[in-house]
């Protein structure tokens, strides 16, 4: 019984694990977590995370040369408006990705009394564009400089 659960053991930390891509193919769907990227994708440091909820974004061109992203948050603040971007990439990290940027699409993601949500972004490709990213936030509390905020766990390839 013993020699059983350790080659059981050994199959599940050996087997099966190898080198993922660190991109979803285009129109797949991308888990948003609680992590503050800077604009070039990379994870800000020292920015603590304050809310709840989670999501997904599922992000594609179609082919047709229009990039969508249908954003889909839960177990964010009931009633409470949230900004969502979606952000063309690769863009450098000293290029700002505020709504209303070339390659920067924004629309408001409004979630019902249990704190549930969705919105459809559409934008066209911007010239050089081979990805795509979600940010979510939400108003910050009194006092505070940022509210919560999610992103792509992963970028999309717009390829």
């Amino acid at each position: 019984m013993t020699s059983v659960m350790a080659a059981v053991g050994l199959i599940g930390v050996g087997f099966g694990t190898g080198s993922a891509t660190a991109d979803v193919a285009n129109g797949g769907t991308a888990p948003m977590r609680q992590v503050y990227r800077s604009c070039d994708f990379s994870v800000a440091k020292y920015v603590d995370a304050s809310g709840y909820g989670s999501g997904h974004a599922t992000i594609g061109t179609g082919g047709s040369g229009t990039v969508t992203a249908d954003v889909f948050l839960m177990i964010g603040r009931p009633n409470t408006p949230y900004q969502v971007r979606l952000i063309q990439g690769p863009r450098p990290g000293s290029q700002t990705c505020n709504a209303g940027d070339p390659g920067v699409m924004s629309a408001v993601l409004n979630t019902d009394g249990n704190g549930t949500g969705s919105v459809t972004l559409r934008d066209a490709v911007r010239s050089g564009a081979t990805n795509a990213w979600v940010f979510v936030d939400g108003p910050p509390d009194p006092g505070e400089i940022r509210g919560e905020f999610y992103t792509s766990e992963v970028l999309t390839s717009l390829q």
